[in-house]
């Protein structure tokens, strides 16, 4: 009965958030160039951004400081707010950059794992085979190039499959002219069918350079 009520309960997975999505997945890192890259890239801004605030909210602080008698009401009052500034921005400042760098490796992640399994079609295409269409996850960019390649992967199923239709008729018509080859006594006839007939594996090879890839 528990085990019962505790399946009801459970969210069902269209409804997880991106976050718990990402979390399940097994490789955070697909592509480490490119995710790096794009990290080092994030960090770099937030880096900028990060030291621009920081002189803009401490360095007025630190000329009032530098400038104004330290008994002065004004000196004071900047020595109480640099001190409460500086107790806490640092520790919020290392809290955003964490956040934002996880935030940017689950959207490398997004670019990158599409970019892989496209990469991974063109080396199964070099191979001689036809992979089965690209599926993404949930939240992956590059939706409109993958519906690209599987437009290509689809046509070029739709080809292999017309490629194999005539390499069965061309075969059945070698069988013929085989068959008919003691009906006829010229020479040259004779002599091309032989060629055709010895050229008939290499032939149908040329006809099905493509095969399915078969789907783990």
């Amino acid at each position: 009965m528990l085990a019962k009520e505790s399946t009801a309960a459970a969210p069902p997975r269209e409804r997880l958030s991106a976050w718990s999505r990402f979390l399940r997945r097994r490789r955070f890192i697909v592509d480490p160039g490119l995710q790096f890259q794009l990290l080092a890239v994030s960090f770099g801004q937030v880096l900028f951004f990060g030291t621009v605030l920081s002189i803009g909210l401490f360095l007025p602080l630190v000329i009032q400081l530098l400038s104004g008698p330290l008994t002065s009401p004004a000196t004071v009052r900047a020595a109480d707010y640099f001190l409460n500034l500086h107790n806490t921005f640092w520790a919020s400042s290392v809290l955003a950059l964490v956040a934002i760098l996880l935030h940017g490796v689950m959207v490398s992640h997004r670019i990158a794992g599409p970019l892989h399994r496209m990469r991974r079609v063109m080396r199964s295409l070099r191979e001689g085979r036809i992979p089965t269409p690209i599926h993404l996850r949930a939240g992956d960019f590059l939706q409109a190039d993958v519906d690209e390649v599987n437009l290509v992967l689809a046509e070029l199923e739709a080809r292999r499959l017309s490629d194999l239709t005539l390499a069965g008729s061309l075969e059945n018509a070698i069988d013929r002219l085989g068959a008919a080859r003691t009906q006829t006594g010229d020479p040259a006839l004779l002599a091309a069918i032989d060629a055709l007939t010895a050229r008939r594996a290499e032939l149908r090879r040329a006809l099905t350079a493509l095969t399915r890839e078969v789907e783990e």
